[in-house]
């Protein structure tokens, strides 16, 4: 049985990774263009957003039976409002790991870990219509759909909706809070 585990950044194979995975096409559907042409432009663009942008960024690590350890993916919170008791969160799990369940759980550790150390109200998540599978994760991993933003974004020739997701703390405490307990150790 694996688990996870949410890590901050640490080694330069975190910064290839990262590198990497903000230059998949898959990525680019779901975010803005990263500059990852050479590892010192990708540095200095991760390093300002750290600053600036992403006040919580953590890689999600798979434990194997074996105690192996693979990078599977990231968890990041953005647009922080300590006045209003909101943040967005991104989980991006890569495309070998998908469908597995772990996004779910790296989400669920995630939020528990800003519900614990923020005094936060809600969480929430946008996810486009084209990313159908994040939007069945996002409603596993016990967000309720508050709206949705027609035609808010225009790719390849198509317009796409913008979903808007939230999880309450109270709404997490009691649907989530003891699978939390569990996984978190």
């Amino acid at each position: 049985m694996s688990f996870i585990t949410l890590d901050t950044i640490g080694k330069e194979d975190d910064l290839r990774y990262l590198a990497t995975s903000f230059a998949a096409n898959d990525q680019a559907l779901f975010s803005t263009r990263v500059p990852t042409h050479t590892p010192e432009v990708f540095r200095s663009w991760l390093d300002q957003r750290l600053r600036s942008s992403f006040p919580d960024f953590r890689m999600i690590r798979m434990i194997g039976a074996d105690n192996s350890v693979t990078t599977i993916g990231f968890v990041h919170n953005y647009e922080l409002s300590l006045i209003d008791g909101h943040c967005k969160i991104v989980v991006y799990v890569d495309q070998l790991h998908r469908g597995t369940g772990l996004g779910i759980r790296a989400a669920v550790l995630f939020v528990g870990y800003l519900f614990e150390i923020y005094s936060l109200h809600k969480v929430y998540s946008m996810v486009y219509s084209y990313n159908e599978q994040s939007l069945s994760s996002c409603l596993a991993a016990g967000f309720t759909e508050e709206g949705v933003l027609k035609e808010y974004r225009f790719n390849h020739g198509t317009w796409h909706d913008l979903h808007v997701l939230s999880l309450t703390r109270s709404d997490f405490e009691n649907k989530l809070g003891e699978a939390w307990k569990l996984w978190r150790h």
